[in-house]
């Protein structure tokens, strides 16, 4: 498989530059589909996650990566799922569950985007509907490092040394009289609130943003 290759291949060089040091892997179970819910803070944070592991870590990713001839056999080898983001949002849910369901490791960054200044923001409930749908237990990731290593804007990252640390599973559950869609959010934010404590940083409980904010006119 091109995700084994590359990972003997260019892993020992990946890990090397970057001094990737998995932290209590032992939480992640070796049996079953399970999810990584991550924070994020640059761009390399996936590859962070995959030298992590031997099994193959799967991503959701914009389909326009794998339609490119000459950059697709890099994310296809890497275990990009692609999904068409006009497309509704079940599509993704549905493609997550299945990797899940047949045992692979899927990760995901709630955030929906990278963080600013390392601080965790308010999280989108797509991962809460693929651990219901998937009954897959979820671990929170926190990447620490990384944003040092690769500073948003620039187009080489430096070598620095970078953490992945991995809490205890989590669950998703309906509480009794909790409405779906408010456990969605309740699991999300505990979820994160997890993640934040990995890697001792602040929680903003808003969504964070690329619009300038508007001022009162």
């Amino acid at each position: 498989m091109a995700y084994r290759f590359m990972w003997f291949t260019i892993g020992p060089l990946i890990r090397l530059y970057w001094w990737v040091r998995p932290h209590d892997r032992h939480n992640v179970p070796r049996d079953r589909g399970v999810i990584l819910a991550c924070n994020h803070q640059a761009a390399i944070d996936p590859v962070l996650v995959c030298m992590s592991f031997w099994r193959q870590v799967c991503w959701l990713a914009k389909v326009e990566l794998v339609k490119t001839a000459r950059i697709a056999w890099f994310f296809r080898g890497a275990g990009v799922i692609p999904v068409d983001r006009a497309a509704p949002q079940e599509e993704s849910v549905d493609k997550a569950a299945r990797v899940l369901k047949e045992g692979k490791i899927f990760g995901i960054f709630p955030e929906g985007t990278r963080s600013p200044d390392g601080r965790v923001y308010r999280g989108y409930t797509g991962v809460a509907r693929v651990a219901q749908r998937s009954g897959a237990p979820v671990i929170p990731t926190g990447i620490a490092g990384a944003a040092k290593a690769h500073k948003k804007g620039s187009r080489l990252a430096k070598p620095s040394k970078t953490d992945v640390r991995f809490g205890e599973p989590m669950y998703f559950d309906i509480r009794p009289g909790e409405d779906e869609h408010a456990a969605y959010r309740r699991f999300t934010d505990e979820l994160l609130d997890e993640v934040a404590k990995l890697i001792g940083t602040e929680r903003v409980h808003d969504r964070y943003s690329r619009e300038p904010e508007r001022r009162p006119a």
